[in-house]
């Protein structure tokens, strides 16, 4: 097997500017994203401002690229198919283990949810929150945070010290474009962005935290944000079912995949 060579390191102060250039840029990306979206956004305005974020964030790639050069590998997306297979692997494995979670509690009494709707319309909902999700948050924040940023970080310090400095940037970056403002936030965020650059240095592409990121976002928001039902102890169901369950579940998963990449490695290297 063949094994594409590493990007170069960097000096200290050639991070520190990429770093804080590609910080700015994700600052003022989702400033123009979100301003496209008025006080009371239709799924069109979502869409839109989806579509917006995302090319803005391709464009800054594809030259923060040309110019660093540091190759497609340092940012988790060298082979298109292993992260397709990746991010459907990720939300695969997240419907295993959190919807099960979930009738668990409910079944337990320790949650409830009860339909305030009807299915047609919590269906036509999702259908429009899913590739809104994508576009908004998991694809574009993914690219810049697990993927051009931890690349960078890990080009000069540590792998595992990359997924706490991204992590540092991410909470920085919520917190300039206004997403700290709501109740537990602060304490949610530095743990979901530990979660993610775990996924993309265990599962050694980007596919797995953006599908990771989009099942958790999509369900919590349809959930609990579109007016499609109420939810009791609507905590327990978020911390225990949605991200510590899945979490232990891939940490598990990721680490025999990864012992199993490393022991082809060692195999083709002999």
């Amino acid at each position: 097997m063949h094994n594409p060579p590493p990007s170069p390191a960097i000096t200290t102060t050639s991070l520190l500017l990429r770093i804080a250039a590609a910080l700015l840029a994700c600052i003022a990306i989702w400033k123009i994203g979100m301003s496209l979206l008025p006080d009371a956004a239709t799924p069109a305005h979502r869409l839109l401002a989806g579509a917006v974020i995302t090319t803005l964030v391709c464009g800054y790639l594809f030259a923060a690229v040309r110019m660093d050069r540091p190759g497609l590998p340092s940012l988790g997306i060298e082979h298109a198919s292993d992260v397709l297979r990746g991010a459907f692997a990720a939300a695969g494995l997240w419907l295993l283990t959190a919807v099960p979670a979930t009738l668990l509690l409910l079944w337990l009494g320790l949650a409830s949810v009860h339909m305030t709707s009807d299915w047609p319309a919590a269906l036509a909902s999702l259908a429009l929150l899913v590739p809104a999700v994508l576009l908004i948050e998991a694809i574009p924040e993914e690219l810049l945070f697990r993927g051009y940023l931890q690349g960078t970080l890990a080009r000069r310090i540590a792998p595992w010290l990359a997924v706490v400095a991204q992590t540092v940037l991410f909470v920085l970056f919520a917190w300039a474009i206004g997403a700290t403002d709501a109740p537990g936030q602060w304490s949610f965020l530095p743990g979901f962005a530990l979660i993610l650059g775990g996924l993309r240095l265990l599962g050694g592409n980007l596919g797995w935290p953006i599908g990771f990121h989009a099942a958790l976002m999509i369900a919590t928001q349809w959930l609990l944000a579109h007016g499609h039902f109420t939810v009791g102890n609507a905590m327990a169901i978020q911390v225990l079912a949605f991200v510590a369950l899945p979490s232990a579940v891939y940490g598990v998963v990721l680490s025999i995949l990864a012992q199993a990449r490393d022991a082809r490695a060692r195999a083709a290297g002999r």
